[in-house]
């Protein structure tokens, strides 16, 4: 078999790969589970992500008596 096959064949996956998922996600764009929604999602996972970021353990990162 010619070395090209075996170049081929994985194009050919990541072609047919990509174009099923492309068409999926234009499918799915009239439906429920849409990008549009990701904002709204967003505003109320962001200030708890932001307060346990400030509430965290502290690293210790501007702690300079510790030698590295």
């Amino acid at each position: 078999m010619s070395p090209l096959v075996f170049l081929a064949i994985p194009v050919a996956v990541f072609v047919i790969g990509s174009t099923v998922l492309w068409l999926g996600s234009r499918w799915r764009q009239g439906s429920d589970f849409s990008l549009q929604r990701v904002p709204d999602d967003l505003r109320t996972v962001a200030p708890m992500l932001r307060d346990q970021r400030q509430t965290g353990w502290q690293s210790g990162v501007d702690d300079r008596s510790v030698r590295s």
